[in-house]
């Protein structure tokens, strides 16, 4: 699961605490990286490179990932793009292919995912999800700052907000919700 702020005037203990509140979406490993007005923290569940050195946040030359899901063509990426890879981990691919051509990148992949990338060079998070939203990504603006994670119980702890009716009724006919709507105004999902 991925916690992640731009903005936040919360403290690193308020912001890691957060991150504490997904500790069951990944027991492997846990870890943050704040970097002058941007919080990635992670909390990672091991399935492809087992090994620590894919450990997130991932970093590479100044550009950061916090990564959740699978790209399942990530070995054909490598060969078909040339990637230089040091890992087994399609989060290195994810952040390689972002590297080399942008928000094109999306163009190439196959699977299910969301993810928060700075590039601390020229400043820029770009922020994704798969185009199904298997693994959804909320978001909330607060004072002045933005909040993403992969759960709403993060945001919830640091916005107040309340009940989005239009959401919660497309909750009870659908049992989920649509075009970005939550069961809380405040909080949406891409």
């Amino acid at each position: 699961g991925i916690f992640a702020t731009i903005n936040s005037d919360l403290s690193k203990k308020n912001l890691k605490l957060n991150l504490l509140k997904m500790r069951h979406r990944g027991p492997d490993f846990q870890s943050d990286l704040y970097i002058k007005n941007i919080y990635l923290g992670h909390n990672r569940l091991s399935i492809i490179d087992l090994n620590k050195r894919s450990n997130q946040p991932f970093t590479y030359n100044k550009y950061h990932i916090v990564y959740n899901g699978e790209v399942y063509n990530y070995k054909e990426l490598i060969n078909n793009h040339n990637l230089d890879i040091s890992t087994m981990s399609d989060t290195e691919v994810v952040l390689k292919m972002y590297i080399k051509y942008g928000a094109k990148c999306l163009d190439y992949f196959n699977g299910m995912f969301a993810f928060v990338i700075y590039n601390e060079n020229s400043g820029d998070v770009f922020v994704a999800r798969d185009r199904l939203g298997i693994k959804p990504l909320y978001y909330a603006n607060h004072n002045g700052s933005i909040i993403f994670s992969s759960e709403i119980a993060p945001i919830q702890n640091i916005v107040n907000s309340d009940f989005d009716d239009f959401g919660i009724r497309q909750y009870r006919k659908f049992r989920m919700t649509f075009k970005g709507y939550t069961i809380y105004k405040q909080i949406k999902m891409f």
